[in-house]
């Protein structure tokens, strides 16, 4: 009888452990798609101009963008968090240098490029068109 105690008594702890471990996450394929690579800006449009140019709407977005998977990274000179929303079919990015977070719908998301849209609101003007693509590093 005691040997069927100490058996049960196994069994249940072990139970037990295996109810309380901790599951692994397992990251999406958009997630490590976004997180695997630097980005590089390629075109930068607001309004379907190019705005990246000295004194264009997006010129501080130039340069390399990542996103680290602890939610932080940097968008050109910008630095700030993100977050997938809407089934991860877009992206907020809130960052100190923007007066709201930016919230833009995912184009494309491959191993080779990153396209995003969004409409910027003005204070003084209609919203505008902003259109974004990186390539990957």
């Amino acid at each position: 009888m005691k040997r069927y105690k100490v058996i049960f008594l196994l069994l249940l702890t072990g139970i037990f452990l295996f109810s309380c471990s901790k599951k692994m996450d397992v990251n999406s394929e958009q997630f490590e798609l976004l997180t695997g690579h630097i980005w590089v800006a390629d075109s930068l449009l607001a309004d379907k101009a190019g705005a990246s140019g000295p004194g264009g709407l997006l010129e501080d977005f130039t340069g390399d963008t990542q996103f680290y998977e602890d939610g932080t990274g940097y968008l050109g000179i910008h630095e700030g968090t993100w977050y997938f929303s809407n089934d991860e079919k877009e992206i907020t990015i809130n960052t100190d240098s923007l007066p709201i977070p930016i919230t833009a719908t995912i184009v494309e998301l491959t191993k080779e490029s990153f396209k995003i849209t969004t409409s910027f609101p003005s204070l003084y003007l209609p919203p505008v068109d902003i259109r974004m693509t990186f390539i990957a590093k």
